[in-house]
């Protein structure tokens, strides 16, 4: 019989195939001398799919292989070892015991001693079953392995990737990440743009038209300009750069996963399953500009330009009609050679049924209600500050609540342990049933009143740890209403306004829920302090 043979080669970094017996060259040689000694004169073509996973058969090499044996070309196969041909025990079986027999050929491991022409039952043998599932099991922990390995990495502050755009690799230390200078002051430009109130698909449009190279450009190239107009920027692009971490010296990795080791989909996770380590490297983006972004995505607030204008108007996002909680729109209109503008419910405008009550007001009324409103919010977040600066300097020292906390613990735990004596002397027969039950029940309550001690404890070490980190509320005192309501104060102080009927305006702040907490212990700390 003419043998028309084929010789299979794989190497994956990725299954662990780290040995130098394992590497292309050698297993090329073995395979040659093993053909050149049983089949003598006959030609035999190489396969080699390099570094690609023996958990898929989806491979470039081994799909020509297969048609090449659908095509007659190829009627025996030679591959180093059973995990050179695949790794996973459900689709190699399939293969050797359907697939080949049904085209006549003949498959030969050389290291396993396998060869289905001198015994056609041998690939359904227990030997071949098993070693199949020893590599698929294999697969599956080295896969384990090297994602445990990577998780921890990340979780140490390591960036693992590539660098993503506007830093680079440190040259003394490949996991760290430094400021790249060539292109750091365009991602501060995206997030200024975004903030200032253009959305991503005209920033997008504004980077393509300046000729701006996008990231997987400039990550191939290293050129600031563009040379390939088939590499644009797009907003997905540019919604994932404004969520991302890095920009303020964190290092966030772990945004997305695969379902396992055989199922390579890609599964984008949520962002509190993300990893971020604070402090890992030089930010580019300052933090407060980077939390009001923050704000701005997740509110969804409008950055669409009018008439691709590059800004927005000031309440642009944050109005809502409060009977229906549609958005409002803006409508100017021009009478007797003067110019107006009112806000009108998005539903009554478009003629829709489904607000009954739609809301209506003119520019002037609503800015002056704003403003208002502001100026209350600044007067009372001016009032929390001052109060709390009272706090901080007749508060009990933190060091010693946190000296308190640790001593009612320890009280706590002896508790606990007089309660098991009991116990054992109960069930010893050193004291009676009766007993125990009234011992367990002062100790109980002892236990509980300590708790609840603890609880207030640790409430308030909490509150006093947490006044270190205010900025926001500085943020608010520090603005100055002389300036009127700009978009970028209104973005900062502004959550939403409701315009209800007769054109009333109800306002609500950023940080509201902070406030009321910060404002409900005050009274009670200054209630308790006499």
């Amino acid at each position: 019989m003419e043998w028309k043979i084929a010789c299979y080669i794989r190497l994956s970094r990725e299954d662990g195939d780290c040995f130098e017996s394992d590497s292309i060259i050698n297993q090329r040689k073995l395979l040659s001398d093993f053909a050149d000694k049983n089949f003598g004169a006959y030609n035999h073509e190489f396969y080699v799919d390099e570094n690609v996973t023996g958990t898929k058969f989806d491979r470039e090499q081994f799909n020509r292989m297969l048609k090449d044996i659908e095509n007659n070309k190829i009627n025996c196969i030679i591959v180093k070892d059973l995990s050179r041909f695949g790794r996973n025990y459900i689709d190699a079986g399939m293969l050797l015991e359907d697939f080949f027999p049904r085209h006549k050929v003949r498959f030969i491991s050389v290291l396993d001693g396998l060869d289905t022409f001198t015994d056609a039952d041998e690939t359904t043998s227990l030997m071949v079953r098993i070693k199949n599932l020893m590599h698929d099991n294999n697969s599956r922990e080295i896969s384990r392995k090297v994602r445990a390995s990577h998780d921890m990495m990340r979780r140490q502050g390591m960036h693992i990737t590539h660098a993503i755009y506007g830093y680079k690799k440190d040259p003394a230390n490949k996991y760290k990440l430094i400021p790249d200078d060539k292109v750091a002051y365009i991602v501060r430009q995206i997030f200024s743009w975004y903030h200032e109130g253009m959305g991503v698909t005209r920033i997008a449009q504004k980077l393509n038209n300046m000729n701006i190279a996008s990231c997987s450009e400039y990550r191939l190239t290293g050129q600031l300009n563009s040379m390939d107009s088939t590499k644009m920027w797009r907003p997905t692009t540019i919604r994932k750069m404004l969520c991302n971490y890095s920009y303020v010296g964190c290092v966030h990795q772990g945004m997305q996963t695969t379902r396992s080791y055989k199922d390579r989909k890609v599964i984008y996770l949520d962002i509190d399953k993300h990893i971020i380590v604070e402090n890992m490297h030089e930010p580019i983006i300052d933090r407060k500009l980077f939390d009001a972004v923050q704000r701005m995505i997740n509110s969804r607030i409008k950055t669409r330009t009018a008439n691709c204008r590059d800004h927005v108007y000031v309440f642009s996002g944050l109005l809502k009609c409060d009977n229906c909680g549609s958005g409002m729109l803006r409508c100017p209109t021009h009478v007797k050679g003067k110019d107006y503008v009112y806000y009108r419910c998005r539903k009554y405008e478009h003629g829709h049924k489904g607000c009954a009550c739609p809301a209506v007001i003119k520019y002037e009324h609503l800015y002056e209600a704003v403003m208002r409103a502001v100026l209350r919010h600044i007067t009372d977040c001016h009032d929390i500050q001052s109060r709390l600066q009272r706090l901080r300097s007749n508060v009990t020292n933190l060091s010693n609540l946190n000296e308190q906390l640790a001593e009612a613990k320890a009280y706590l735990i002896h508790q606990g342990e007089l309660k098991c004596s009991a116990y054992e002397d109960w069930k010893l027969g050193v004291i009676s049933k009766e007993d125990f039950l009234a011992i367990k029940l002062e100790i109980d309550t002892r236990m509980q009143k300590k708790q609840s001690e603890i609880d207030q404890m640790q409430s308030r070490i909490n509150f006093l740890n947490g006044l270190n980190n205010l900025g926001w509320l500085d943020d608010i005192t520090h603005y100055n209403p002389i300036n009127g309501i700009t978009r970028e104060a209104a973005l900062t102080l502004i959550h939403l306004v409701r315009i209800g009927r007769k054109q009333s305006v109800s306002v609500e702040f950023n940080h509201a829920s902070e406030i009321d907490i910060i404002r409900r212990y005050l009274n009670a700390a200054e209630k308790s302090n006499g």
